[in-house]
C-alpha cells in the first residue's frame, strides 16, 4: 500500500472573514454581500477539492491511496511543514505525515502529565527519534533502544512466528550509533539529555 498525498488550496480561514467583518460593521450591506460570496466559494472549493481527489484516486494505481492534510492540523500544527521536511528528508521509502499528525498528539498529552522522560523502542535510522527529540519537554530526556545492527537470525525466527512476516537476517542493518546520534542532533556532537542504549530489549532496559 502506498501513499500519494494531496494539497488543495484552501480559501481564507473564517476566522480572517471575521476580522474584515469587524472592520466592515459600519457597512453591513457590504458585510454580507462579502460573506455571501465567501460562502460560495468555500462550496465551490470544496466540491473541486472532492473532484480533485477522486480523480487522483481513478488515476492512480490500485496500490495507493490519497492522504491529506486536515485544516485544523494546519492550524494547530505550525511546524508540521519543517518536521515534515525534516523527516520526509531522512526516508527513502516511508514518507508518512500521517505518523507525525499522531506523534504530536501523543508528545502534545505526555507533556501535559507529570515530569519524566521519554523512551523509543526501536529506532533504526532515528528520523522519528529526532522528531521526539524535538518536541519533547525541556529537561527530560531522551532513551533510544535498539541493537542499531540490523535483524539478527534471532529477530527473522521471531518476525516469523508473531506475524508471519518474511524478513531476512540483516534487515535494516544501515544504521549506527553515531550516525542515528548525528541525525537527532543534527550534526556532531553530543547531548546530556540524548542517551542510545545498544543491546536487546528489555535486558538493555
Amino acid at each position: 500500500m502506498y501513499k500519494f498525498e494531496a494539497f488543495p488550496a484552501n480559501l481564507p480561514s473564517l476566522g480572517i472573514i471575521k476580522n474584515i467583518g469587524i472592520a466592515l460593521r459600519p457597512y453591513p450591506l457590504l458585510y454580507k454581500s462579502l460573506l455571501g460570496i465567501y460562502n460560495v466559494l468555500s462550496r465551490v472549493i470544496t466540491l473541486l477539492r472532492m473532484g480533485y481527489i477522486r480523480l487522483l484516486e481513478c488515476l492512480l494505481p490500485g496500490k495507493y491511496f490519497i492522504q491529506s492534510v486536515p485544516d485544523h492540523v494546519r492550524a494547530g500544527y505550525r511546524n508540521f511543514g519543517s518536521d515534515r521536511k525534516a523527516y520526509d528528508h531522512s526516508q527513502t521509502i516511508y514518507r508518512d505525515g500521517v505518523r507525525l499528525i499522531h506523534g504530536k498528539y501523543l508528545l502534545d498529552l505526555a507533556a501535559s502529565l507529570p515530569g519524566g522522560d521519554y523512551a523509543e523502542l526501536g529506532t533504526y535510522k532515528g528520523a522519528f527519534a529526532r522528531f521526539i527529540y524535538r518536541h519533547k519537554v525541556a529537561g527530560s530526556a531522551l532513551y533510544c533502544f535498539d541493537t542499531f545492527e540490523g535483524f539478527s537470525g534471532r529477530d527473522v525466527q521471531i518476525e516469523r512466528e508473531a506475524v508471519n512476516l518474511e524478513v531476512r537476517e540483516g534487515f535494516f542493518s544501515d544504521t549506527s550509533v553515531e550516525r542515528v546520534r548525528r541525525t537527532i542532533l543534527g550534526g556532531n556532537g553530543d547531548a546530556d539529555d540524548l542517551h542510545l542504549v545498544k543491546g536487546y530489549f528489555p535486558g538493555s532496559f
